[in-house]
């Protein structure tokens, strides 16, 4: 009767449930052992998933080959980051450690997420489900492009500085290369898909500086000048037709350092305007050897006020703390500002040597700062560079 009953004419529930000719899995198990058993022999079930408990009890599905690892992914995607180990039934184990039916898994954590890119390996072992291993991989994919995309902003906007490119320039920039925002250079750039020399040649084409104009026009008036006095034999070098910095981009070279009133010599740079450098700088006398047609004679401007000078001190400090505390009242007077400070702990004496670029106005009365700087009751010594 029962055999009847399960394989006879009895048996066409099934199709009333809607499985048609397709045969459920589950079924096919039952038959699989019930064919077994007729046969006098034994038969184990087929399990496909691990049944573990969770630490309130709740019981969660693993399929067979999980580890802790996938537990944890399993329970939420931040735990799988943030998983450093686990505790099987009350021991301790690591995260590779295979799941077993009926254990009780309590995941152990850290503050912060710091999953590893081996997690992402089949290989590795680390993770039997292939979700969990996309879930690290996108975790890496997003980190890199944050890492990328900040070492592109630290270069385009080095680079973006030194050419004096505007958001107006930035933006024109951005449609010729095609980019649909700052965010998205900066990763090309980070991941180098963007060539940094195809990068600075194409800023070099969107700008047009009026300051390089300025200075083309008058190296080209400064040029026909030559030319003329040169017939007449009043002059035969460029120092003979000075130029005005009045209105023109110019900063002081930081070789020398000259100071408004000082002769000068500018030299014509690519896209930083003329820098500036004393007469007798041997630097000057290098690149009017091997580019004499970009030095100029120039006279600095009838108003020098804008111009600023540059300081580089070098301190050994008894209390870093402090010296930062009380440099500010010293500097304001001086209408000082710090550019740059490198330190370093000299492990002999105990101190610390801290390097220090100021800048201050070209009148600044740099004696008397130094003075003022050698006074603080931090500063053990101080020499300028």
């Amino acid at each position: 009767m029962h055999e009847q009953a399960e394989l006879g004419v009895a048996a066409h529930w099934r199709y009333k449930e809607g499985g048609g000719h397709q045969e459920d899995p589950f079924a096919a198990e039952l038959n699989r052992l019930r064919q077994a058993l007729a046969a006098g022999g034994t038969a184990q079930p087929r399990v496909e998933d691990v049944y573990v408990f969770t630490p309130e009890g709740d019981i969660i599905a693993m399929p067979i080959g999980s580890t802790v690892l996938d537990y944890a992914y399993r329970v939420h995607t931040l735990v799988g980051h943030r998983c450093r180990g686990a505790k099987i039934n009350g021991q301790i184990v690591p995260i590779k450690t295979l799941l077993h039916q009926a254990d009780q898994v309590e995941i152990l954590t850290q503050p912060t997420p710091a999953p590893s890119r081996e997690w992402g390996s089949a290989q590795a072992g680390f993770l039997h489900s292939a979700s969990a291993r996309a879930k690290v991989r996108n975790w890496f994919h997003r980190l890199d492009q944050t890492t990328a995309r900040e070492a592109g902003a630290v270069y385009c906007d080095r680079l973006f500085r030194r050419l004096g490119l505007n958001r107006q320039a930035q933006s024109k920039l951005m449609s010729t290369l095609k980019f649909k925002s700052l965010d998205a250079l900066y990763e090309a750039v980070g991941n180098h898909k963007l060539d940094t020399n195809s990068l600075l040649n194409a800023a070099r084409a969107v700008i047009k500086p009026p300051e390089q104009e300025q200075v083309q026009e008058r190296v080209q008036t400064a040029g026909q000048q030559l030319k003329n006095t040169s017939r007449s034999g009043a002059a035969k070098s460029p120092e003979d037709a000075v130029l005005s910095l009045d209105g023109m981009k110019a900063q002081p070279a930081g070789c020398c350092q000259p100071r408004p009133g000082d002769p000068v010599l500018a030299f014509i740079t690519r896209g930083q305007g003329l820098k500036l450098h004393k007469q007798e700088c041997a630097n000057i006398r290098h690149l009017q050897a091997e580019f004499p047609e970009r030095i100029l004679a120039v006279e600095w401007p009838s108003q020098p006020t804008h111009w600023a000078q540059v300081l580089k001190l070098d301190f050994l400090l008894e209390d870093v703390a402090r010296f930062w505390a009380d440099l500010g009242p010293v500097l304001a007077p001086f209408k000082a500002r710090v550019v740059e400070s490198r330190s370093r702990l000299e492990r002999n004496s105990g101190l610390t040597d801290l390097a220090v670029t100021f800048e201050l106005p070209a009148a600044g009365d740099v004696f008397w700062l130094i003075k003022r700087l050698q006074a603080l009751p931090a500063v053990e010594s101080v020499q300028r560079v």
